[in-house]
């Protein structure tokens, strides 16, 4: 019994620790509110919880990808 509670919490542990490692990225397009037409060259920004900054700019089609966001 006492070993099983043993690799209960190891593996508890190593999938808390592999969650947290965790990256995400964020895409998506920017478009002008009155006409729908992509804004090329604007500025995205994202602001974590822990107050890192993230940044891209969009291209000739409005398209941004922010990548390796910490989860």
């Amino acid at each position: 019994m006492r070993f099983s509670k043993i690799i209960f919490s190891v593996g508890l542990i190593c999938s808390v620790l592999t969650a947290l490692t965790v990256e995400v990225s964020i895409k998506g397009t920017v478009s002008r509110e009155n006409n729908n037409a992509p804004l090329e060259g604007a500025n995205v920004v994202f602001v974590s919880e822990t107050g890192e900054v993230f940044g891209a700019s969009t291209d000739v089609s409005g398209k941004f990808n922010l990548d390796n966001i910490p989860s």
